[in-house]
């Protein structure tokens, strides 16, 4: 199947059981007729206050959002939100900004006002479009050709990589496999590719040889937790608690096709040991590629 389908197929999918928003969402979707702009369904989001919350229907690339609301969806959507919470959505997180425009359609409304208002909204999508310099949604380039082209890579950028030697080429390597999950790039960085959670009620089902990881879910903070404080301390010369090595991370998620990916949640330095984690925090959310080398605006 062709990728841009399969992923429009399973975007709209999400909302097959919410009856209103699906008839909604794919409304607007079929009559933008637009492939070069990409939808995102239950789209994770940090508003101005710095509260979270889903927005139904999401346009990246040019920062608009679509709403549906009804009483009970207003109503629920914070707790909803709450008990969906998942490390997938903390990933493809976005932070609004006064760009941000948000477009809201009552369910509430008659059939004839409820058109309109799809209408209404498709219009003022296009209007966007047409006022905005974008860059065209292609799921066919590489993670490298993008990165390359662009000369940075951001978290933000929600990128997806489907393996860790897909990663490490990206550094200027050459593997066709790479088993390990923590490479040394060099003196300075270090490459570490964790399995982690968010949901603490996951992990007794995961723990590795008593290891596990979490993620802060404003992604500030990972702590590397065994109950052995022995295997803390003890680690291989490559993994020990250097403040001067500045971990590039990539965490393992699955996307939306169930696939296992990659995705890169910032540079992390060592902080300290305690309550038997190692704590690293991160220091930056951006790394920069120029000709054969790459480096973080702070160092």
């Amino acid at each position: 199947m062709d990728k841009k389908l399969e992923y429009l197929i399973k975007t709209f999918s999400r909302t097959n059981k919410k009856d209103y928003e699906n008839y909604i969402l794919t409304g607007i979707w079929h009559r933008l007729n637009r492939l070069d702009i990409k939808p995102v369904t239950q789209q994770y989001v940090k508003l101005i206050d710095g509260t979270y919350s889903l927005i139904d229907l999401y346009f990246p690339q040019i920062n608009l959002g679509v709403e549906c609301d009804e009483e009970y969806h207003k109503n629920n959507k914070e707790k909803d939100f709450i008990r969906e919470f998942n490390l997938s959505q903390v990933l493809s997180k976005i932070v609004l900004n006064d760009e941000f425009k948000l477009i809201r359609i009552d369910t509430t409304k008659n059939i004839e006002e409820i058109e309109k208002q799809i209408d209404d909204a498709v219009f003022c999508i296009k209007s966007k479009l047409q006022n905005t310099d974008f860059e065209k949604w292609d799921m066919y380039k590489t993670n490298y050709e993008i990165i390359s082209k662009k000369g940075d890579l951001r978290v933000s950028d929600n990128l997806e990589f489907s393996t860790i030697a897909e990663i490490a080429n990206c550094f200027g390597r050459g593997y066709k496999a790479l088993q390990t999950c923590f490479l040394k790039l060099n003196e300075h960085y270090s490459l570490w590719c964790p399995k982690i959670y968010i949901n603490k009620t996951e992990i007794e089902k995961t723990k590795f040889n008593g290891w596990y990881n979490t993620l802060s879910p404003d992604l500030q903070y990972i702590h590397e937790t065994n109950v052995d404080l022995n295997k803390l301390y003890n680690l291989d010369e490559r993994q020990r608690n250097s403040k001067d090595l500045h971990r590039l991370v990539f965490v393992q998620d699955k996307n939306i096709f169930g696939k296992k990916v990659y995705k890169f949640v910032g540079i992390f330095n060592f902080v300290e040991i305690k309550n038997n984690s190692r704590i690293f925090k991160s220091i930056g959310d951006r790394i920069i590629f120029e000709k054969d080398k790459f480096y973080i605006e702070n160092s």
